[in-house]
């Protein structure tokens, strides 16, 4: 992504939708949900995007993923180097948890921001 700066690796039994990918947009998905060869690997059912933007000498805040949530944020976290939000929307696409979680970091000059939804059913949120 971004001209090769950053390699997005999603986690197992995920595999990137190659439909979405552009320089600085993927969505990822358990890989048998695309159709894709590789197994699910027990992975729980979700759904997590990932955009980059060019840094812009700013420290991301756990206050930043929140405003950019547009959601009820339910808790704030911060780890080293990653923030992360539990937010609920109100309308969320049909099947989908109310909850869900973002988060931001900051990797070779850009903004990483994360995003995990899932099925009301799903364990992926846990």
């Amino acid at each position: 992504m971004v001209e090769g700066a950053v390699t997005l690796v999603p986690p197992s039994g995920y595999c990137i939708d190659p439909s979405s990918l552009t320089h600085i947009f993927a969505l990822m998905a358990r890989c048998d949900v695309l159709d894709a060869k590789n197994e699910a690997l027990n992975a729980k059912l979700g759904l997590i995007t990932a955009s980059l933007a060019k840094n812009k000498g700013q420290t991301l805040t756990a206050a930043d993923v929140a405003l950019a949530s547009n959601a009820n944020v339910i808790e704030t976290l911060n780890r080293p180097g990653l923030k992360i939000v539990r937010a609920e929307t109100r309308n969320p696409p049909k099947g989908l948890a109310k909850v869900h979680y973002r988060a931001a970091t900051q990797i070779e000059g850009y903004d990483l921001s994360l995003a995990l939804f899932s099925p009301i059913e799903s364990e992926a949120q846990g």
